[in-house]
């Protein structure tokens, strides 16, 4: 072993000129550029020319909080991962480790803490797996018999292997024509799946046939899972599923279709963008007493949530929550808009783990706004990987065109840069622009007559409660 070295913050190197500034045109090639095959990008149904979003912002202070930013503090300076790889998957963990015991309801849906999200980067550089291991030491102190049976690493290639690890009993003579034989099922029914190579489960979903896209998608949703075999119908109810997935931006591109999108498998995950946050030669190793006072925390958390009942929103929680919620629920056009089409119900499960972690059936508003702030991040990521087309080749171009003119542009502008297309079909793609909340009309200076109309293109919106904490 080398004696022990300094870690170098990436950052720092950036400054201190060892490696290039983060947004120059060498660091975000990784997320700012096609991927490296287009043609593979365009077989599956996505234009290979996206207009891309820059890296997200880092987490705010608002995401760390309670156990899972104590932890993540914890970790932070002894591994390469990103910290935002390492708080989604302790978030995902403890969901997942708290069974059904804890669930918030909307309307007469209930909404359990199962989480899928997916950690993307460019390569194995972004250490999107070791992560992991890191985060499973303090569960494997507060709930060893989770971590060690209901952790399962890969095999994630159909449904009805999903529905075999979460099984209901099958007593004797139940079906005698299906010649099933008895079976004593599986009495816990929480799963963990963690699938490093997340691309060979999208080449999976491809195959015809293939069951794990709606045992996924009703995993997801709580639902009993089931095949419909005649020989060996399969079926658990009461299954807490929760699923995280590692795989490059290029291969997700490649291999995630239109039909995954369109159906709502694709939004029941979380994407988050993560990359290598630091160099460590020697690696790092977590303190021994910080790891024991987080696994002891933990483990009266996970003992108090698995017998919480339902989570709700306190009074301020929910005067927050009207201000936020026409912003999750907004209509966004193209791609984006299908990744991004559960928001809402993903920071419901975000914001009620915080609660749980705090011991409390109470989600407050620091809950929400770290809830939101995940999401917030989700989202940008979600943005930087897969660009923000709009689903209009022509809404495209307009805004790239708006993006590269500070004083924005007037319809007589408009007009000029795209004669070839209708008074008509620029109308509509300004109204895709606007309602997308990427553009806006402005009243220009007056020369004596009407003043002129100018669009301008605007940064995606950030939360109320995000911004309000990261700046104020």
């Amino acid at each position: 072993m080398c004696p022990q070295t300094k870690s170098r913050d990436v950052n720092q190197m950036h400054l201190d000129g060892d490696l290039p500034h983060p947004f120059s045109p060498e660091a975000t090639e990784e997320f700012s550029s096609p991927p490296e095959s287009e043609a593979n990008a365009v077989e599956a149904g996505h234009s290979a020319a996206k207009p891309r979003a820059r890296w997200p912002a880092p987490l705010g202070s608002a995401a760390l909080i309670g156990i899972a930013g104590d932890f993540v503090n914890l970790v932070e300076p002894q591994t390469e991962s990103d910290p935002a790889a390492v708080l989604i998957q302790f978030l995902l963990a403890f969901g997942g480790a708290v069974g059904r015991g804890a669930f918030c309801t909307v309307g007469e849906t209930a909404h359990y803490l199962n989480e899928y999200a997916v950690i993307c980067g460019r390569s194995s550089r972004a250490r999107k797996g070791t992560s992991f291991d890191a985060t499973l030491a303090p569960f494997a102190l507060a709930d060893r018999e989770w971590t060690n049976d209901h952790v399962i690493t890969g095999g994630l290639s159909s449904g009805e292997g999903i529905i075999y690890h979460v099984r209901d009993p099958i007593p004797p003579g139940a079906n005698r024509k299906s010649k099933e034989r008895p079976d004593k099922g599986v009495a816990d029914k929480r799963l963990f799946v963690v699938e490093s190579e997340f691309a060979s489960v999208l080449r999976v979903l491809r195959r015809e046939g293939n069951t794990l896209s709606p045992v996924i998608r009703n995993g997801w949703d709580g639902k009993t899972l089931r095949t419909l075999t005649r020989t060996n119908p399969l079926r658990a109810s009461g299954a807490h599923l929760s699923i995280l997935g590692h795989i490059t931006d290029e291969e997700l591109l490649r291999h995630l279709d239109d039909v995954e999108i369109a159906n709502g498998f694709a939004n029941r995950f979380m994407f988050f963008a993560a990359r290598r946050s630091k160099i460590l030669p020697e690696g790092g190793r977590i303190p021994a007493g910080g790891l024991e006072e987080i696994g002891a925390r933990l483990g009266v958390a996970l003992a108090g949530a698995k017998g919480m009942g339902e989570i709700k929103r306190n009074l301020a929680a929910c005067q927050l929550w009207g201000l936020e919620y026409p912003r999750l629920t907004r209509d966004v056009p193209g791609l984006l808009g299908s990744i991004l089409a559960r928001a809402e119900a993903h920071v419901l499960r975000l914001s009620a783990m915080y609660a749980a972690l705090d011991g409390t059936s109470s989600i407050s508003p620091d809950h929400l706004r770290a809830g939101l702030e995940v999401w917030r991040y989700a989202e940008d990521s979600a943005r930087t990987i897969f660009g923000e087309s709009l689903g209009s080749p022509f809404a495209d171009e307009l805004l790239a065109h708006l993006r590269g003119r500070s004083e924005g542009l007037t319809r007589t502008d408009i007009r000029d840069l795209f004669s070839r297309h209708s008074s008509e079909k620029v109308t509509k793609a300004l109204e895709v622009l606007a309602g997308a909340g990427l553009a806006e009309l402005r009243l220009g200076p007056s020369s004596g007559g009407r003043r002129p109309e100018v669009w301008h293109a605007l940064q995606p919106t950030a939360t109320k409660a995000t911004e309000a904490t990261n700046h104020g």
